[in-house]
C-alpha cells in the first residue's frame, strides 16, 4: 500500500522522515515538494478543507 502526502494527496513511493505537522498535531508523511514548502514556512497553517477533499 502506498502512502499519500498528507497535504496534497500525491502518492509517495519513498516515505522519508515524518514531519511534525502543526495543523494535524502529529507527524505525517509529506511528499518532497510539500516538505520543502513546510521547511520554508514552518509557522504556516494549511487549510484543513484541502486535506479533506481527497
Amino acid at each position: 500500500m502506498q502512502k499519500k502526502c498528507s497535504r496534497c494527496g500525491k502518492p509517495i513511493k519513498e516515505v522519508g522522515r515524518l514531519i511534525k505537522v502543526s495543523w494535524l498535531g502529529f507527524r505525517a508523511p509529506l511528499c518532497s515538494k510539500c516538505r520543502e514548502e513546510v521547511k520554508k514556512k514552518p509557522k504556516t497553517r494549511f487549510s484543513v478543507s484541502g486535506l479533506l477533499n481527497k
